[in-house]
């Protein structure tokens, strides 16, 4: 499987040295592909922070005695199935580089407000 890029924002998996296992983090800070830092929230919502945590993704070596991160299983799931998708699109189109996941996609442009001439009036 490909690897998910992390971006600041996104919810990952925290596993520290809490007694209460796996936490609930969002990325505020990318290092690299392979290292955050994290706001992470403990079991009563409490945030605090931890810095320079490896990410861990799919077919990785969990480190010994340290914290890391991994993404959420829902966020692998739907990173294989856009990553099978990419590949029947670049399967039909001919073209190997086709990116359906590609998170710097810009959105398409908003419809234009209706002009004061088209808003309805009660009165």
């Amino acid at each position: 499987m490909a690897k998910i890029k992390p971006t600041v924002g996104r919810v990952v998996h925290y596993h520290g040295n809490s007694a209460a296992g796996v936490q609930a983090a969002l990325i505020a800070y990318v290092h690299s592909d392979t290292m955050l830092n994290l706001g992470v929230f403990d079991e009563n919502g409490v945030s605090y922070g931890a810095t320079s945590v490896p990410l861990v993704q799919d077919g990785e070596e969990i480190p010994v005695g340290g914290h890391y991160a991994t993404w959420m299983p829902y966020q692998v799931g739907q990173a294989v199935k856009t990553e099978h998708l990419e590949k029947k699109l670049a399967e039909r189109t001919g073209d190997s580089a086709v990116n359906v996941g590609d998170d710097q996609q810009e959105a398409p442009p908003a419809d234009p407000a209706p002009a004061e001439s088209e808003v309805g009036h009660d009165g």
